[in-house]
């Protein structure tokens, strides 16, 4: 008799074709994407979308498309966004959120982001990284962070670590392109990245095995933002060992499914402790938390178009804190991304890979 487990194990392994059939109806007449299936706020002849069309490169790397007129369509599309500076930026987000990121930043007392700073890194950095998955390069290397091993101390130390989720993103942002600049030849990007590594791990709590300072985050905040931390060490390609059985436990008694990015979060945590003490005594714990996962993930899917939604039973209607879409009941490019990243984990987890066809991608 199959078991409810197996059933799901089985779906898993059909996503793909579906969700290969849901990329063609997100498709625009121009061959570029749309956030949503239908609810987009943006018209065809605009040049916008710049996220989903990311989303779309990730999600074709994911699934092993290699529709190669296909994929240079798309990036040559998100190059048309990069700005001689070196950053990439889609004006009609970055006009759209500029008051309410504005208003935060005042609020939050984050002066360094009044300009909208942070969404211009941030997004820089899922565009070079979604190119990277195809071996393409951005027409300028951009660099914005601190080159000396003290400056990169005190970039830290003025993140708001009260917020672990929003600092530990930036820590993230400061590793991918110390490493790109490391990987050029300087020097002094291995020792920057040394001091960065020394500072976190002196901000991780033993008992959770999460990074934050003053007084205790919610129990989302702090998975969210250790999943920051940890890509991070991933995007710098340095091991991460350090309190990963107080991490794994943590996650074990948390669900944390608010949206997409919150059930990929925990799962991509746990994912990555469990690999670092590779205790295969615990993997009857990690089977029956991928159990309970999927069940949740199930509850986002529709199986009618071969999507995911960001929200249950609602799309994904912001993007870096700007309205893309009217938020209606169907699936959604960003909630798609984010679950089938999440199965490209569970598939290596479950050592189904070569049946699921799905590969996870550092971004």
């Amino acid at each position: 008799m199959i078991s409810d487990f197996d059933s799901l194990l089985d779906w898993v392994c059909t996503v793909r074709n579906e969700v290969t059939e849901f990329m063609l109806l997100m498709k625009k007449r121009n061959g570029t994407f749309k956030y949503t299936l239908s609810g987009d706020l943006y018209p065809e002849n605009t040049l916008s979308n710049l996220g989903a069309n990311v989303f779309a490169l990730k999600i074709f790397y994911a699934l092993g498309i290699d529709d190669k007129e296909e994929i240079n369509l798309v990036i040559d599309y998100v190059k048309r966004f990069q700005q001689s500076d070196g950053l990439f930026l889609d004006k009609f987000i970055f006009n759209r959120s500029f008051l309410r990121n504005f208003a935060a930043s005042i609020k939050r007392r984050n002066f360094t982001n009044l300009t909208n700073w942070q969404y211009k890194v941030a997004e820089t950095r899922q565009c070079i990284s979604a190119l990277g998955l195809f071996n393409e390069k951005p027409i300028y290397e951009p660099y914005f962070f601190p080159t000396e091993p003290y400056g990169v101390i005190e970039y830290l130390e003025a993140l708001n670590w009260r917020r672990p989720w929003d600092a530990g993103s930036h820590f993230s942002h400061l590793c991918f392109f110390l490493k790109r600049l490391e990987d050029s030849g300087n020097l002094t990007a291995t020792e920057c990245l040394k001091n960065a590594f020394d500072w976190i791990d002196r901000l991780q709590d033993s008992e959770t095995g999460c990074w934050w300072k003053g007084s205790k985050p919610s129990d989302g905040e702090l998975v969210n933002g250790a999943m920051k931390i940890l890509t991070g060490y991933e995007a710098a390609a340095r091991g991460y060992t350090k309190n990963a059985d107080s991490l794994i436990n943590f996650c074990l008694n948390l669900v944390n499914n608010t949206h997409a990015c919150g059930n990929f979060n925990i799962l991509y945590v746990l994912d990555t402790a469990y690999r670092a003490v590779g205790a295969v005594e615990r993997r009857q714990e990690l089977e029956a938390f991928i159990f309970e996962r999927l069940k949740i993930f199930r509850t986002y899917w529709y199986p009618e178009y071969g999507g995911f939604s960001f929200f249950q039973r609602k799309s994904s209607d912001n993007y870096y804190g700007a309205r893309v879409s009217r938020g209606l009941n169907e699936p959604d490019i960003h909630g798609t991304v984010m679950f089938i990243w999440g199965l490209s984990l569970i598939s290596r987890i479950m050592n189904l890979q070569d049946e699921s066809q799905l590969r996870p991608f550092i971004t």
